[in-house]
């Protein structure tokens, strides 16, 4: 008589979320399980046992990062604006004026096209008391 595999025990929502945090992030599989707070091999082992679960919280963690280091970025593109060099600050306002620009484009496109962002945008906009 043989015995079934065992089925691995499904992670919560939480450690899921903290193990394909730190992954995307970059830890290692040691460093990851240290965040999360569970061993290594059960760590690791999320990705080949829950494939659909893994993917939806990797694409999730990675935006989220990405977001991270694209505010971060914008953060050193403002101080740059400041600089005392006349041709850095330049450079800088081209950086974020073409990454605004492609970040509206964008927008547009997820809601539908201009008519709707004009739409969306007059809503949103102060209005002038008169």
């Amino acid at each position: 008589m043989t015995k079934k595999p065992r089925k691995p025990r499904a992670p919560t929502a939480t450690l899921l979320k903290a193990v394909v945090r730190a992954r995307a992030r970059g830890a290692n599989w040691a460093d990851v399980a240290k965040a999360a707070g569970c061993s290594e091999n059960y760590a690791a082992s999320m990705r080949r046992n829950f494939p659909a679960e893994w993917k939806l919280a990797y694409l999730a963690a990675e935006m989220s990062f990405i977001e991270d280091v694209a505010a971060e970025a914008m953060n050193i593109q403002r101080g740059l604006l400041y600089d005392k060099d006349p041709r850095v600050r330049e450079m800088a306002a081209h950086s974020v004026l073409a990454h605004r620009g492609k970040t509206f484009k964008q927008l547009i496109e997820v809601l539908g096209g201009p008519e709707i962002a004009v739409k969306l945008y007059s809503t949103l906009a102060p209005t002038k008391d008169v």
